[in-house]
C-alpha cells in the first residue's frame, strides 16, 4: 500500500492514457493498493460531484490494458459531496444504480423505465411496476450489492428494500387501455407488414417499386414471405435475443375477433427444451391459413420480434413469419426392444405430465412388447391402462412407486465416542431470521441456554445485524426492527463467539433441521467447522406425546405447563425449549432409559411414521 497525493491526469500521462471524460483527470487519487500475489489493483479516488459509472467502467478497461499483469483492477470511488440531505445525494446517484442492475441483470432493461425510489428513515426503497421484476431483483442478491456500492461510494449505512406497487384500483382500467393501445398499433402497421395476404388497396406502381421492395413469398409460408436466419433452442432467448427464428409443436391456442375484421391469435410453442408464446394481429386474408393450421400438436417454424409482454409479464414473440415444418420423431432402431419400467401419468401428482395412452401408443409404435405404469402411491391409472393394452395390443406392467419413511431415524444425531448420559451438558438455542430459507434470509437473532445437572447455568444472547431489510411480516411476528439491529455485529463477528459458547456439548432445538441449516450455511461461509451432536424436541415430543393435534413450541408450552414468554424471541424461545426439554428428560427417565443411544432406540420404536416426512 502506498500514500499519495495527486491527482489522476498524474497517473494517466504517466502511462499515456486517454480519456473523453476530463472530469476523471480532476480525480484525487487518496491510494494504491497493489497485491503481487493476488494480482490485484485497486486505485481509491474521492470526487466532490457524481461521475457515471459508465465512464469509471472505461477508466478501469483503461488501466486493465496497461497493468495487464494484474487480474483484477478496480477503481473505488469515495464521494465528498456538498449536498447534505440524503435525498438530494441519491437523486445524484440513482442514475449509476441503474447502471449497476443493468450490468447484473441484462434483461432489466424491459422494466427499468417504471423504477422509482424512496428513503424511509434509513431504509432505501426501490419500487418497480411487477413482481417478476422484485423476484429477479432478490434473487441476484442485488439488495446487498447495491447496499455495498452506497457504502463504499457514499459512506451512507442504509438498508435496501424491493417493493411492487400497483395501483390495484386502476390496474384492470390501466390494462385494457394499454391493451386497445398496443392493438390499435399492430393493427394499424400489420397492413404494412411483409405479409402476403395483404389486404389493402394496390399502391401506384412507382410507390411499389420505391417503397415496397418484395422478395418472392417462401414456398410453405402460411403467414409473412419469408424465414431467413438461423434457428435458436427455446431455452436461449431471452429479453435481448432481438428476432428469433424457432421450430416446434403448437399448444394452448386462442383466437380472439377484434375490430376491422381482424383476429388476435396466442398460441405456445414448444420444441422440448422450453416453451414460448406466440402472438399474431391477422387480416381476413390471412386468417383462412391460420386457421387451418394453428391447431394443438400442429408443428411449425416460424420468426418474429422477442418482446416483453406487459400483460402475461413474460417474453413472447409477435409473429413475422410462419411455415408448416416436418417434425423428426424419434425410433427406436434396436434390434432388440427394450420395456419402459418407470412411467409416471398424469395421475402422479406434481410428476407426470402425459396420459397413459400417448405413452402405450408411442411404446407400441417403437415395437415394444409391454410397458410399465408405475405412478406414485396410486393405482387410479389402472383402469385407463387396461383398456389401452386391449385398444394398442401391448402388455401393461401394473405397478406403483411407494412413498418410505425413515423409521429409523435417529433422535440424537452425531453422537460418536462421548459422554451419552442423559444428564450430560446440553446448549438449547434458537435463532430469529429475515425469512425461512438458508440461502436467502439472514440470521437476526441468536438466543441460548447452558443445561448442566439438569439446571440452567448460562445463557447467550446477541442481536444480529443482517444486512439486508426485515420484512415487515416478520417484524410484526417477532418485534425485531431495522432500527433495532441496524448498530449491532454482523454474523462473522457473532458466530465465531456462539460456537466458543456452545462448544463441544449437544445442541438442542425445536425443528432443529431450521436452526442449524442457517447455523451450518453460515459455518462454511465462514470456513468455521461445527460437528455437535444435535437433538431435535420436535420430534421427541411427537414420540412421547403423540396424542397432540400438532407438536408446535406454544402447543407443547401449554400441554406441560412450562412458562412462554415473548415467543418468538430467541433467547426467551431457548428458555422454553429447555423447561420442555427437562421435562420430557424426566418423562424419558421414568421408561427406565439410561443414555441417548437408549433414547434413540426407544425413539425409533414409537414414533408415529404418519406423521413423519416420506420420500420416494
Amino acid at each position: 500500500m502506498a500514500e499519495v497525493k495527486k491527482k489522476l491526469n498524474d497517473l494517466t500521462t504517466d502511462l499515456d492514457l486517454k480519456l473523453e471524460n476530463e472530469k476523471l483527470l480532476d480525480l484525487d487519487i487518496v491510494k494504491i493498493y497493489i497485491n503481487s500475489e493476488k494480482k490485484t489493483f485497486r486505485l481509491i479516488v474521492h470526487c466532490d460531484e457524481i461521475i457515471k459509472e459508465k465512464d469509471i467502467e472505461v477508466l478501469e478497461q483503461a488501466l486493465k490494458s496497461k497493468f495487464y499483469k494484474f487480474e483484477n483492477v478496480n477503481v473505488s470511488i469515495k464521494y465528498n459531496l456538498k449536498e447534505t440531505e440524503i435525498n438530494d445525494i441519491l437523486k445524484l446517484y440513482f442514475p449509476n444504480i441503474i447502471f449497476l442492475i443493468k450490468k447484473e441483470i441484462p434483461s432489466s432493461p424491459a422494466w427499468l423505465d417504471s423504477i422509482k425510489w424512496s428513503i424511509e428513515k434509513s431504509t432505501f426503497i426501490i419500487s418497480v411496476n411487477n413482481d417478476i421484476a422484485v423476484h429477479i431483483l432478490k434473487t441476484r442478491d442485488m439488495e446487498a450489492k447495491i447496499k455495498t456500492k452506497i457504502k463504499e461510494n457514499l459512506d451512507l449505512d442504509l438498508f435496501i428494500r424491493f417493493e411492487c406497487k400497483e395501483n390495484i384500483e386502476n390496474k384492470k382500467q390501466a390494462h385494457v387501455e394499454r391493451k386497445e393501445s398496443e392493438e390499435s398499433k399492430l393493427i394499424a402497421n400489420i397492413d404494412f407488414s411483409a405479409n402476403n395476404n395483404s389486404d389493402k388497396p394496390s399502391r401506384p406502381k412507382e410507390k411499389k417499386e420505391n417503397f415496397f421492395v418484395r422478395k418472392k413469398t417462401e414456398k410453405g409460408m402460411l403467414y409473412g414471405r419469408s424465414l431467413e436466419g438461423e434457428e435458436v433452442r427455446i431455452s436461449q432467448i431471452d429479453i435481448d435475443t432481438g428476432v428469433a427464428i424457432v421450430e416446434g409443436e403448437i399448444f394452448d391456442v386462442e383466437v380472439k375477433e377484434i375490430r376491422g375484421n381482424k383476429k388476435l391469435y396466442t398460441f405456445s410453442v414448444t420444441d422440448f427444451s422450453s416453451s414460448i408464446t406466440a402472438k399474431v394481429f391477422a387480416n381476413p386474408k390471412s386468417q383462412e391459413a391460420l386457421d387451418e393450421y394453428v391447431k394443438e400438436g400442429a408443428y411449425v417454424r416460424l420468426s418474429g420480434d422477442v418482446i416483453y409482454d406487459t400483460f402475461s409479464k413474460q417474453i413472447a414473440i409477435m409473429l413475422k413469419g410462419l411455415k408448416k415444418a416436418r417434425k423428426i420423431e424419434r425410433l427406436d432402431n434396436a434390434l432388440e426392444k427394450r420395456v419402459e419400467l418407470h412411467c409416471h401419468t398424469k395421475m402422479s401428482s406434481m410428476d407426470g405430465m402425459s396420459n397413459f395412452e400417448d405413452m402405450a401408443k408411442r411404446a407400441s409404435k417403437w415395437g415394444h412388447p409391454a410397458i410399465a405404469i408405475t405412478d406414485h402411491g396410486i393405482v387410479q391409472g389402472f383402469p385407463e391402462a387396461m383398456n389401452v393394452s386391449k385398444e394398442h395390443d401391448i402388455k401393461v406392467l401394473y405397478g406403483v412407486e411407494g412413498y418410505l419413511v425413515d423409521d429409523r431415524k435417529e433422535l440424537v444425531t452425531n453422537l460418536g465416542d462421548r459422554d451419552k448420559r442423559l444428564d450430560c451438558e446440553y446448549v438449547v438455542f434458537d435463532i430469529e431470521t429475515t425469512g425461512l430459507s438458508d440461502r436467502f434470509d439472514r440470521i437476526t437473532e441468536i438466543g441460548a441456554v447452558r443445561i448442566k445437572n439438569n439446571e440452567i447455568i448460562e445463557t447467550y444472547s446477541q442481536l444480529v445485524n443482517p444486512e439486508m431489510a426485515i420484512p415487515e411480516k416478520v417484524v410484526k411476528l417477532t418485534g425485531i426492527t431495522d432500527e433495532l439491529v441496524r448498530d449491532k455485529p454482523k454474523i462473522e463477528e457473532i458466530l465465531p463467539e456462539f460456537i466458543d459458547f456452545i462448544g463441544e456439548d449437544i445442541l438442542v432445538a425445536h425443528n432443529s433441521s431450521f436452526d442449524m441449516g442457517f447455523i451450518k450455511r453460515n459455518c462454511e461461509k465462514l470456513d468455521i467447522e461445527i460437528h455437535n451432536p444435535v437433538l431435535d424436541t420436535l420430534y421427541l415430543s411427537r414420540v412421547l406425546f403423540p396424542e397432540l393435534k400438532n407438536h408446535k413450541l406454544n402447543t407443547l408450552s401449554n400441554h406441560l405447563e412450562v412458562p412462554l414468554e415473548n415467543h418468538h424471541r430467541a433467547v426467551d424461545d431457548a428458555r422454553a425449549t429447555a423447561a420442555i426439554f427437562l421435562k420430557s428428560l424426566e418423562i424419558v427417565g421414568e421408561k427406565d432409559i439410561l443414555d441417548l443411544d437408549e433414547l434413540n432406540v426407544y425413539s425409533c420404536d414409537n414414533i408415529n411414521t404418519k406423521q413423519e416426512n416420506t420420500f420416494h
